[in-house]
């Protein structure tokens, strides 16, 4: 890599540290106390003394949001005096040479952040599961795949549900024209105004642009797929699903919302162009040259509103990078990237139950 490349990329990091905010401060934050706790475990106990030389930050001085996690990380669902429900869909990426581990602890703390009642996963793989199920966050949920589950699964990577609310069913209905073994997962859930609450995710057909033909961007695949989604949605009165559509509004044209239904990213940030997968904003990606917005809420609420949406996993994990091979002008240099939590950006919905 040449003195100038270097430069480039070490300013590009200077650019996204000196972005990171105060939410992202709490991530790291948050990983720190969860080692602290850790190391204790494994040392026994001790005094405040002893707590004290070994770094373990004592109840008393954490914060309100570090108290709550805290909270939540032993077990013990400590909710927010709200009335809000929170979404989260994430793509986590099925890639797990590249620091899976400490990607999917950054997801976790991600969780332990914002404390979403309802996660929808995408591209979850076994070992991916396996981790997330070590997780302090995860005894807080109710999963769609259950134990043992996860290694049946019929592709390699796959979609999931979690929630805090009562579960009334978890179903998987496969596409009829996949070919990847995509699906559409539902959960019926029991909302705290006594509400039913349909929710949904997929992981539609993704592009496929390799050879033979190098244009294989299973276009229509996914228009029938969308079409079918919103006939097993049915007509229930409150509905949301969100998830990786891998859609693209200029192939794809617009989502075949029916009546009643609207993206949420769209409604709130009209003119904001939400890119999800995005190697200009995520440098890990550095070589890509997609910017799209793949993650996509959508939603039918007739007893809710949506109130906020935001993006979500955009900060590098702290102190970690890998080395990426770009050739240029015929020449493979390595570059030293960040590490960030996916390939993708995940979405984080909010809504709460309409006054009557």
């Amino acid at each position: 890599m040449s003195d100038i490349e270097t430069s480039d990329v070490k300013e590009a990091g200077k650019k996204i540290k000196e972005c990171v905010d105060d939410s992202n401060n709490l991530l790291k934050k948050l990983h720190q106390e969860r080692m602290a706790r850790t190391r204790a475990g494994a040392s026994g106990s001790g005094g405040s003394d002893s707590q004290q030389s070994k770094g373990i930050v004592p109840l008393s001085s954490l914060s309100k949001e570090q108290m709550l996690a805290y909270v939540e990380a032993e077990g013990t669902w400590l909710e927010k005096p709200s009335s809000e429900l929170i979404i989260l869909t994430y793509n986590v990426w099925f890639r797990e040479d590249l620091e899976l581990q400490a990607r999917m602890d950054a997801i976790g703390d991600i969780i332990l952040q914002h404390r979403p009642h309802i996660i929808f996963f995408q591209e979850v793989t076994e070992n991916i599961y396996n981790m997330f199920r070590q997780a302090s966050w995860w005894k807080s949920y109710n999963c769609s795949v259950k134990p043992g589950e996860a290694a049946t699964r019929a592709c390699f990577y796959f979609c999931m549900q979690l929630s805090k609310l009562p579960v009334v069913s978890f179903k998987q209905t496969p596409f009829r024209n996949s070919v990847m073994g995509r699906e559409l997962c539902l959960a019926e859930l029991r909302a705290g105004n006594g509400e039913k609450l349909l929710v949904a995710t997929t992981h539609l057909e993704s592009p496929c642009p390799a050879p033979p033909t190098w244009n294989q961007m299973f276009s229509a695949e996914r228009v029938v797929q969308a079409k079918e989604a919103m006939t097993i949605l049915g007509d229930l009165p409150n509905a949301i699903f969100g998830g990786d559509m891998n859609w693209d509004d200029k192939q794809d044209g617009p989502p075949p919302l029916p009546s009643g239904w609207f993206d949420a990213w769209q409604q709130l940030h009209p003119g904001q162009v939400g890119f999800t997968y995005d190697c200009k904003a995520n440098l890990m990606l550095t070589g890509s040259r997609l910017q799209k917005r793949l993650d996509r809420i959508f939603c039918k609420l007739r007893d809710f509103e949506v109130l906020t949406i935001e993006i979500v996993g955009t900060a590098p994990i702290p102190d970690l990078t890998y080395l990426k091979e770009k050739k240029v002008k015929g020449q493979v240099q390595m570059l030293k990237l960040p590490v960030l939590p996916s390939d993708h950006f995940g979405l984080l919905l909010k809504v709460r139950p309409k006054s009557r």
